[in-house]
């Protein structure tokens, strides 16, 4: 509220030189409370972990512009004094923070192609993760991978630059909502849409096209065309979140290049990235073009059996043809589990493998075809397959230091090639036994572990990914297959079980990241488990039981979905060592200065402090001629209040004015409630953090300074605006007292403290329990409070505003003692019985 608004202009003018300056400490005040807000807010959200790049950029953004309005509110109150040199402290903290997140945008600077005979690891920024790690090991290992090309992270940036598509990709991303599937379905089709009716740089599509024929030469060769994104494969797999395609000749080359590219922007891939903490705007998508292997088999080795992961097993996955079958979840294939120190076959199952994926007579792509009825039960793999892939599986694994997923293919002449490889997230807990209890049936155990736990809900089963949005939050999925496009639906279900489908699949992959469990290839789940019906889904065991098995949920270990994402990862940062840390804690430090500012907690600890100052300079120059303001002290608390009239609250006529003699009815209630206590002294359980702090403000009169900084009131007979800081705690209170209720309200914004995180979350819950006891309406986020009562009777606001003077009083520095929740809980029923 502006003092004109408040006071008229007949009042207003009354105030003489301060009218300015009051106007710009309000706009100043103002600005920090929606500072620490938006900065408590961002702590939330890290605690949370659901923040990507776009989300962060744009939040600090949103902080940095708020506290620039603090700054720019400093510089006008005390008349641009240090405008020059606080400004460039800003500067140079901003730097630093967009440092921190300079999530690197593609650049169209570099080779827009690559043969991968020239390429290896330290390619990985400009090629991607598939492209890098196949170069690594086909130029490094020697081991056999197909000749390709990149079409490298330079030529996605030239693409989008080309068709002007930076600017107008952002606010379709920042508008995406990834909890509601069918909004994210509209804004990812209408992106994708716009990529693939974009034309490439006339010498992107030359250079791609000169690279094809260098490749196949005269043959009539056929490439496949695979996304290769640059975060891709290591801790995060990506798996199936981006589009491959088989079989393309060089007639559809550039349009299935288009239509990689587009598959940034699918559906689940908007999901996976903003989920996993990236930069859903700008992480940059490369393109790996190889030669087609004609695979007569497929599938993938895990140098470590998911089914034992403490054994020194390597498991393998086989089905007939292309591979897509088991990475896609449409086929069980058989398996094989393998000794890696001896080599010897430790198990193997043979599955029925009814389909498989052909070469389409016409045209690209693949099609899924009956496989012949004497070779569906035959084993895919014969002996020496096994060695050659539990050899890849070693080397690699020897090589990356850690567990590897393998991709591979076996051609017509019998060559084992290699297409890919990941690293491999391993849950090597010890599983225990099964639960066994005669109250919850068994209803199924069949199936493979794709992902360890244990998750209870109503069956839910769906048939497409279509049906996503339909899902109810906290069902268990049952599905056929275990298609990559059900990705959307990890955050909806609390476990997954599928008929058919492998623990190499793409969803497997992204359900052990999300910590999802997930039983695969039961076989007959979706026939023996009735929609609607509740169930307990013991993916570790392969068990499924009716009804809901508390002993089961209570007892299962969670298995954490956490990932250092850049994005949180840089978010921590940002937090703790621009942001949040306050260095400058005592102003009458000589280190008190703006040479010390080193975060933003510390320029807006300084712009506060220092407006303050200048408020009491101007406040002491105003006495000087005869407008009303005094220095108040009590005895009964450690607190100097300067009071500011704004018109009619000190008595003219009173030689030395005193708190009972002030005409404020909101003061008078808010000093009432000030003075109603002794000021804490308590004595429960652990309070040596207080008393430590007491006996250091008995022994240190510097500290008691601190603890009795000037607090400024600005008033009328019926308005009232106190800054109050009190050791470390900042808060701001306002309330308006009138005739008409409608009018009236008391908001009190609350933050900060200088003890542990926990303990000033504490505090402010109990601040938050006792305001809401009283009617107040309260946002509490992290430990920055907004409280407002509003429209009461003038005795009402009154009322209120002494509980919020008993609230001040009694809470001093107590977050100093909250070492546990007992101890606030204490607290909080000794403030329930004495407030009043």
């Amino acid at each position: 509220m502006g003092l004109r608004d408040l006071f008229g202009k007949k009042k207003s003018d009354s105030i003489g030189p301060l009218k300015e300056r009051l106007e710009m400490f309000l706009r100043l005040v103002a600005a920090d409370h929606r500072y620490h807000s938006r900065v408590s807010e961002l702590t939330t959200m890290m605690e949370q972990g659901a923040i990507d790049f776009g989300a962060l950029s744009r939040n600090v953004e949103d902080i940095t512009a708020t506290l620039q309005e603090i700054v720019e509110s400093f510089h006008e109150l005390t008349d641009g004094r240090h405008r020059d040199e606080l400004d460039q402290r800003l500067a140079e903290i901003c730097t630093a923070i967009a440092e921190r997140i300079g999530h690197h945008r593609p650049t169209s600077v570099g080779a827009l192609t690559v043969p991968l005979r020239e390429v290896d690891q330290s390619h990985l920024d400009s090629v991607g993760w598939k492209a890098a790690q196949l170069g690594e090991i086909k130029n490094r290992l020697g081991m056999p991978v197909p000749n390709g090309f990149s079409i490298t992270a330079s030529a996605y940036a030239a693409l989008l630059t080309y068709n002007n598509l930076e600017e107008w990709i952002r606010p379709q991303v920042a508008s995406v909502n990834t909890n509601h599937y069918t909004q994210l379905v509209i804004v990812a089709n209408r992106i994708q849409r716009r990529l693939r009716e974009s034309e490439l740089p006339p010498e992107l599509e030359t250079a791609i096209l000169e690279r094809f024929d260098e490749l196949v030469g005269d043959e009539p060769t056929l490439v496949s065309v695979r996304s290769s994104g640059v975060t891709e494969g290591s801790q995060f797999s990506f798996a199936g979140q981006y589009a491959s395609f088989l079989n393309v000749d060089r007639e559809h080359l550039i349009e299935r290049v288009k239509d990689t590219v587009a598959s940034r922007f699918s559906p689940r891939a908007i999901y996976y990235l903003h989920t996993r903490g990236f930069d859903v705007e700008n992480e940059p998508l490369p393109v790996c073009c190889m030669v087609m292997v004609q695979a007569e088999a497929s599938g993938v080795v895990h140098s470590l059996n998911l089914d034992q992961p403490g054994s020194e097993n390597a498991m393998i996955a086989a089905c007939w043809g292309f591979g897509e079958g088991v990475v896609g979840g449409s086929v069980s294939p058989d398996h094989y589990v393998v000794d890696k120190e001896t080599g010897r076959l430790l198990d193997r199952q043979v599955a029925e493998k009814r389909t498989m994926f052909v070469n389409r007579d016409h045209g690209a792509g693949t099609v899924e075809v009956p496989v012949a009825d004497d070779r569906a039960s035959q084993p895919v793999l014969r002996r020496d397959d096994i060695e050659q892939l539990l050899d890849y599986a070693v080397r690699l694994e020897g090589h990356y230091h850690q567990p590897v997923s393998v991709e591979w293919a076996r051609d017509r002449e019998g060559q084992l090639f290699v297409l890919q490889v990941n690293h491999l997230a391993v849950d090597t807990s010890q599983k225990g036994a099964a639960y066994e209890d005669e109250r919850h049936p068994l209803l199924l155990q069949a199936g493979k572990t794709a992902s360890r736990g244990v998750g209870a809900g109503p069956v839910y089963r769906i048939s497409t990914p279509e049906e996503i949005a339909l899902l109810p939050r906290g069902s268990v999925l049952v599905t056929q297959g275990c298609a990559p496009q059900l990705v959307p639906a990890l955050d909806r279900v609390s476990a997954i079980v599928t008929d058919t489908g492998s623990a190499t699949g793409h969803l497997a992959t992204v359900a052990r990241e999300f910590g999802v469990p997930m039983l695969v290839n039961t076989r007959r789940a979706s026939q023996v488990l009735c929609h609607g019906s509740e169930v307990t889904v013991d993916a570790t065991h392969q068990r499924i039981y009716q009804h809901r098995v508390e002993a089961l949920l209570d007892g299962a270990r969670k298995v954490s979905a956490e990932l250092n994402s850049p994005a949180s990862n840089a978010l921590k940062a940002v937090l703790y060592k621009d942001v949040l840390p306050l260095n400058l804690l005592d102003p009458r430090d000589e280190g008190f200065t703006i040479d010390s500012c080193v975060t933003y907690h510390d320029v807006t600890r300084f712009c506060h402090q220092k407006a303050l100052e200048q408020m009491f300079f101007s406040a002491e120059e105003a006495a000087k001629q005869n407008q009303r303001s005094i220095l108040l002290s009590d005895p009964r608390i450690p607190l100097l209040v300067y009071l500011i009239d704004l018109g009619g609250a000190i008595p003219a006529d009173c030689a030395k004015p005193s708190a009972e003699t002030i005409r404020s009815v909101p003061f008078q209630g808010f000093w009432e409630g000030l003075t109603l206590h002794r000021w804490p002294n308590p004595k429960p359980l652990q309070t040596k953090g207080f008393f430590s702090v007491v006996a250091r403000t008995v022994a240190d009169p510097h500290l008691q300074n601190r603890l009795n900084e000037k607090t400024l009131a600005m008033l009328t007979p019926e308005y009232l605006n106190v800054s109050l800081r009190l050791g470390y705690h900042l808060s701001n209170l306002e309330a308006l007292c009138r005739g008409a209720a409608f009018q009236n309200y008391v908001r009190y914004h609350f933050h900060g403290g200088a003890a542990q995180s926990e303990k000033r979350l504490r505090r402010c819950r109990i601040i938050a329990a006792i305001l809401k006891d009283h009617g107040f309406q309260v946002h509490l986020e992290g430990d920055t409070l907004d409280a407002i009562y509003k429209r009461g009777r003038p005795e009402i606001i009154a009322q209120k505003l002494r509980v919020v003077g008993q609230l001040t009083a009694l809470s001093k520095q107590l977050d100093m003692a909250l070492h546990t929740d007992q101890i606030a809980d204490f607290f909080l029923g000794e403030f329930r019985r004495k407030i009043r």
